[in-house]
């Protein structure tokens, strides 16, 4: 499980006691701190990133059971347009827009004074940016409260193997909290057991925030064949800028409602 944070290191005097919790409070540092080549927010594009608003604003892209699409919803389209109004002014930004890859690498390279990452990020900052120091805060909150997104991998056993008692085992034990643990001393990542949680949370209590959005965050859609029709939407929030973000979501809804059967 890897959980969404916002990671800060604002330039311009601005302290812990400036990092923004709401989203009104959030435009107005991203602001403060978009100086010279320095933009406030960068984002990676897509709604893997622009998901948490639209969690934050209490909407998703599909119904709770999956069955319909809800992109033109009031909730979803006023988390875009948060997103679009502050793009265009400048004060948020992709990562493309800043010569970045992903926001680990804006952030790393100082084009961000803040990013929306999961603490995957770590392993990036510790190898390739070294002498960034920042800090880790939980998402800010939307109209509807806190949102953010939540990750994870799995592990596959084939249903044929001859070996498939074997493989459960293997996949039993690096499930353990002990090995999760150790995953997460390795590679950086939380673990995936909730029973990890508070061993996890005493060995790297910088990565509270990151535990702290495990218990609200949204999976990603796992609708079945919706991987086409969300890449269509991603494709179409890169221009978000100059979007017309109704007849976007208007699109999405179309080609989600013929996967889905409606």
């Amino acid at each position: 499980m890897r959980a969404e944070g916002l990671l800060h290191a604002g330039p311009a005097g601005l302290t812990d006691d400036d990092i923004p919790t709401t989203y009104e409070e959030l435009a107005t540092v991203a602001e403060t701190l978009t100086q010279g080549d320095t933009v406030g927010l960068v984002l990676g594009p897509g709604i893997d990133r622009l998901g948490a608003f639209v969690v934050g604003n209490g909407g998703w892209w599909l119904n709770d059971d999956g069955t319909e699409p809800t992109g033109t919803s009031e909730e979803v389209l006023a988390a875009l347009e948060y997103v679009k109004e502050h793009m265009a002014a400048g004060h948020f930004a992709y990562a493309a827009d800043v010569d970045a890859g992903w926001g680990g690498e804006a952030f790393g390279t100082q084009r961000a004074a803040m990013t929306m990452e999961g603490n995957w990020i770590k392993g990036a900052m510790t190898n390739d940016y070294p002498d960034v120091e920042y800090t880790v805060a939980e998402v800010p909150e939307g109209p509807a409260g806190p949102g953010t997104l939540l990750f994870s991998n799995c592990w596959g056993i084939a249903a044929e193997s001859e070996a498939q008692a074997q493989a459960v085992d293997l996949v039993n034990f690096l499930t353990s909290p002990e090995q999760q643990l150790k995953f997460a001393e390795a590679f950086g990542v939380m673990p995936s057991r909730q029973s990890a949680t508070e061993a996890y949370t005493e060995a790297f209590p910088e990565d509270a925030p990151f535990i702290a959005g495990g218990e609200y965050g949204r999976g990603p859609i796992n609708a079945p064949d919706m991987a086409q029709v969300t890449a269509d939407l991603n494709s179409q929030l890169e221009g978000i800028k100059d979007a017309d973000l109704q007849q976007v979501m208007e699109s999405f809804d179309t080609n989600a409602s013929a996967v889905l059967g409606q």
